[in-house]
């Protein structure tokens, strides 16, 4: 049985075993690959000016008031950031659990608009409509705009959380603000289920 502490992420077996082909994968293994990525591919200067929120904090944010975002976000300074990354779910029930899909919301200083970087083939907004509504004042928006950008697309019904990773990594390494992600080929790269079961197991043995 494999057990990770990665930072404040701990990882049990039982969301180790989300990385399985066939599995949605879980908030947990995909703040940590997320916060893998942040600490691995950004310098120390690059990570002054990006911030990636892991899924659970986003899901944090969505759900609650205007006023407990403004308690929650009062030290991250998201406003002076180039561009935060959110990790979004699209369960808007705050007395549901879960949720069915995954994808990413980005913000880039002095746009007038969020982007969602989704892998279905015809994506809704309602989650990330929800989101930016809550995060206008924090970022300094005139409004909680939020446009869809071309990106490739799952061919199954399981594999949105790796896509997310790996527009996470395609942004991070780019670092630009046009994300091109239409050709993003998860299945040939190390953004796949495998990659993540080797790296956490080898994380973990030399953690034990």
């Amino acid at each position: 049985m494999t057990e990770l502490s990665y930072e404040d992420v701990y990882l049990y077996q039982r969301d180790i075993d989300t990385l399985k082909e066939g599995q949605w994968l879980g908030d947990k293994v995909l703040s940590f690959a997320v916060r893998y990525l942040y600490n691995t591919v950004l310098t120390d200067e690059m990570k002054e000016k990006i911030e990636v929120l892991d899924a659970a904090f986003c899901q944090l944010l969505k759900l609650v008031s205007p006023t407990e975002i403004q308690v929650l976000c009062e030290n991250l300074s998201l406003d002076r950031k180039d561009h935060v990354l959110f990790i979004l779910n699209d369960e808007n029930d705050p007395d549901r659990s879960g949720g069915t899909h995954w994808s990413l919301l980005i913000y880039s200083r002095g746009a007038n608009h969020l982007k969602l970087y989704d892998s279905l083939p015809n994506p809704s907004t309602s989650a990330a409509l929800m989101l930016s509504q809550k995060m206008v004042k924090i970022l300094n928006l005139p409004k909680a705009d939020v446009l869809i950008e071309p990106c490739c697309k799952q061919q199954n019904s399981s594999d949105c959380g790796l896509y997310v990773i790996a527009f996470v990594q395609k942004f991070l390494e780019n670092t630009v603000k046009h994300l091109e992600c239409s050709r993003l080929n998860i299945d040939q790269s190390y953004r796949s289920r495998k990659f993540w079961i080797d790296l956490i197991e080898n994380l973990a043995s030399h953690d034990a």
